[in-house]
């Protein structure tokens, strides 16, 4: 739970099972009452809404740390965690969602997303390194120009597990990386800032948002004619 979203997906989490177990918030529940039969409670009322076997696995996951942590602060009996601590997850595989882009989409997507602007440079980058090197959304808007090699071409970050990492860019992808440095500039910071179109080239917000203000980028799939059924992996992210 090193990230924030991570954080701020169990705290909802926890939120949720407040309200399921019939308090408006989770500061009012007394989780010294917490019981292994609230997990049918919790596991029925997700069934209802439709929740996949991962949501419900995350739940249980969230469910079984919130009591080993009462139990930990001698507020659960022993015997009560120990119930709770052996419930099983949820057995099952589902097919990926979305699907892969091809060579043809991936040349379709750079060109599309360029139209001779800061941004476009930008957004061009942006996707030649998540395509190229296979980086998560949260990892690309985290990139520093510090986390850039220029002589072995690769990217050094921590990245999701807080694991460091180190991705090489594919060298028919350098010439984007390159033509985007010399507008952004060599100054220390996030690699790719947010970029005010009415603002001088050297001018640059803090950072690209995540998820960001500004939907861009099914203008620019649907520009390049790549709209899958789902979900075109890894590319699913807001840019502004």
């Amino acid at each position: 739970m090193g990230s924030k979203r991570s954080q701020t997906t169990v705290e909802n989490c926890v939120q949720n099972i407040a309200k399921i177990l019939g308090h408006s918030s989770y500061d009012r529940v007394e989780w010294s009452k917490l019981r292994r039969s609230h997990w049918q409670k919790i596991l029925g009322a997700l069934e209802e809404k439709g929740c996949s076997p991962s949501t419900k696995n995350l739940y249980l996951t969230v469910f079984k740390e919130v009591a080993k942590e009462a139990w930990s602060n001698d507020l659960l009996p022993q015997s009560a965690y120990l119930k709770i601590s052996s419930l099983k997850s949820l057995k099952f595989e589902r097919l990926p969602k979305g699907r892969s882009l091809d060579l043809e989409e991936g040349r379709r997507l750079l060109e599309s997303c360029f139209n001779g602007t800061t941004k476009g440079f930008r957004d061009r980058a942006i996707f030649a390194v998540m395509m190229g090197c296979g980086l998560r959304r949260a990892e690309v808007v985290s990139l520093k120009l510090a986390n850039w090699n220029c002589i072995d071409r690769s990217f050094s970050f921590i990245g999701k597990g807080n694991k460091e990492r180190r991705v090489y860019l594919p060298k028919n992808l350098d010439k984007y990386i390159d033509e985007w440095l010399i507008k952004r500039g060599l100054e220390a910071g996030t690699f790719f800032p947010g970029v005010s179109e009415i603002l001088c080239l050297s001018q640059f917000h803090n950072v690209v948002c995540f998820p960001g203000k500004a939907v861009r980028l099914w203008n620019v799939v649907e520009q390049a004619n790549c709209l899958p059924e789902g979900f075109a992996h890894p590319i699913h992210f807001i840019l502004v």
